[in-house]
């Protein structure tokens, strides 16, 4: 992607993945902050039974107005069945996909405006199921070190976590 490119092929590419997955889609990123268009894909897939997974940092971030953004889209998320996890003993920093252990996407793009539109981002993807068993190895690895998120505890957190939120996902785009 790139600022000069008005059709966004990063995002369609990241749709256009997502939209095809059919049994599970795995997501690693630092910064989530997804458009709505990508927030319906994974909701959508995930009502669709795909085995949809999230993966983010905790508060080891270096950028926490971003972590208060994408808490936002949580309840959304997590209510259509999606499985979000916070990544603990450190800041995490990969970006990567996998889409039904055959479909895997690295590179330097994240989930939010500025990879997407403003930056100039690369990725790769990846058809190889070798590549895809190792990507998804890995990730399981990292969601022993993560906490779930769990709907009816996140309905429960703080009025003043949740003003922040709310504050935090009006500069959404800036982000």
């Amino acid at each position: 992607s790139a600022p000069s490119s008005e059709n966004h092929p990063l995002r369609l590419f990241f749709i256009q993945s997502f939209v095809s997955a059919q049994r599970k889609l795995y997501i690693t990123t630092p910064y989530f902050v997804p458009d709505e268009a990508i927030r319906k894909v994974v909701a959508d897939r995930a009502r669709a039974g795909v085995d949809v997974r999230i993966l983010l940092p905790d508060e080891h971030t270096d950028a926490k107005p971003i972590r208060l953004t994408s808490h936002s889209y949580f309840e959304e998320l997590l209510a259509a069945g999606v499985k979000i996890y916070e990544y603990q003993p450190t800041m995490m920093h990969t970006k990567g996909v996998v889409v039904d252990g055959a479909w895997s996407i690295v590179g330097s793009a994240n989930m939010d405006v500025r990879s997407k539109e403003l930056n100039n981002e690369n990725v790769l993807g990846i058809l190889d199921e070798g590549f895809a068993r190792e990507m998804e190895a890995t990730y399981f690895e990292d969601l022993k070190k993560a906490q779930e998120i769990h709907l009816e505890e996140w309905r429960r957190r703080a009025w003043w976590t949740k003003t922040k939120e709310r504050v935090a996902v009006l500069f959404a785009e800036q982000y």
